[in-house]
């Protein structure tokens, strides 16, 4: 049972007017009360969680009208031996001797990837990185040394300046379907990457010029961390892990891209590709997306937001899952089974709607997903 230090009668706050005794919710072992996420300065730390905040400033394909709708990857540069085996190792020695900083990544494609994780036969795909370093002239030296190691034999690729930012080039080599671009913007180098059948890539050229665009304005508004202070980053901006019944009160996991919180563009990278299609995250002002293990917590514009948000996560849903009787006993929750759950996945899942908040919370047993529901609901009921 709740503790009795938190034992009060709780409003509803959106879900449906109604008064709960915190005291008689049955949430077993899991604790109600705020979790201490402690921030202890950390240069490898810090650099992940200045790549979590960088997910603010890559742009997501729902917002430049791609088709481009599959997520395949994305997540921050915790070092740049992470990406060594995409970029190679001549482009890791030029991060390196430029004093690379920080970076995100994404990628997305027009078709999902096949069920190992590898490239369906045919598909057109886009990768963004944005990489961070000391101040501008890093950045535009990095540029141009990256443009350079980007090809075994520079002298055969075409230079394809965009359409509507001639100032921009893309680079191919004729035959292959791979289009390159690196181009400096302030103390960041944008990379990005269009993959497509080698017939005709060139004819694809002017679709970089949206993403450019958007990362632009994505840029302008976003203000990077000053070097010497990403060390002491806070791990929990918003107090939103803290109050999250999956993480874990004795020791928090590191940040990382299944314990971070995300903002309103970060986010959107959580679309399922029908929900991205729609720009459903944008309808509903998701501003921000916390992970903690298999738990998601999603803060949005209002209570109606958090109950379209669930009853579109539902219907997604309804044809791998069924709904399970003997819930929480809190407003606005709904718990559920899944058909044939994978075997590294909990198999059983309850959602929760608390004013402005959505949250998905999953475990192995429909007791414990129950009980750590009425847990999460007194955790966001006294905050």
């Amino acid at each position: 049972m709740v503790a009795a230090t938190v034992g009060l009668l709780a409003a509803g706050c959106g879900n449906d007017g109604a008064d709960v005794d915190l005291s008689k919710l049955s949430v077993g072992t899991y604790s109600t009360a705020a979790r201490n996420i402690p921030n202890q300065p950390s240069p490898d730390h810090g650099t992940v969680l200045e790549g979590i905040r960088m997910s603010d400033a890559v742009a997501d394909t729902s917002q430049f009208g791609s088709a481009l709708t599959y997520l395949w990857q994305a997540g921050p540069v915790p070092d740049t031996a992470s990406i060594e085996p995409t970029i190679g190792e001549t482009r890791k020695r030029v991060l390196d001797g430029l004093g690379w900083v920080a970076g995100y990544r994404a990628s997305y494609a027009d078709a999902p990837q096949l069920p190992d994780g590898g490239a369906p036969p045919s598909y057109l795909g886009l990768s963004i990185m944005l990489l961070r370093f000391p101040d501008d002239a890093a950045a535009t030296e990095a540029a141009s040394a990256l443009e350079l190691a980007n090809w075994t034999d520079f002298g055969k690729t075409v230079a394809a300046p965009l359409p509507k930012h001639p100032e921009i080039a893309a680079r191919y080599t004729p035959g292959t379907g791979a289009l390159l671009l690196d181009t400096p913007m302030g103390p960041f180098v944008l990379r990005l990457m269009l993959e497509a059948p080698p017939d005709g890539i060139e004819k694809r050229i002017g679709e970089l010029d949206a993403v450019i665009d958007k990362e632009q304005a994505l840029l302008r508004d976003f203000k990077p961390t000053p070097v010497a202070e990403i060390p002491s980053l806070p791990p929990d901006p918003d107090g939103l892990l803290a109050r999250m019944v999956a993480t874990d009160p004795a020791e928090p996991p590191p940040p990382s891209p299944t314990f971070a919180v995300y903002g309103s563009t970060g986010a959107l990278r959580d679309q399922l590709p029908a929900i991205r299609k729609d720009k459903l995250y944008e309808k509903w002002g998701v501003d921000r997306f916390a992970v903690s293990g298999n738990q998601h917590l999603y803060r949005l514009r209002d209570n109606q937001a958090a109950k379209d948000m669930s009853a579109e996560f539902i219907a997604q849903s309804s044809g791998t899952e069924h709904e399970i009787a003997g819930g929480p006993n809190v407003p606005g929750s709904r718990c559920f089974q899944a058909d044939a759950p994978a075997a590294d996945a909990p198999g059983y899942t309850c959602r929760l709607v608390f004013d402005n908040i959505y949250t998905v919370v999953r475990a192995n047993t429909a007791a414990s997903v129950t009980e750590m529901t009425a847990a999460q609901y007194a955790l966001l009921a006294t905050r």
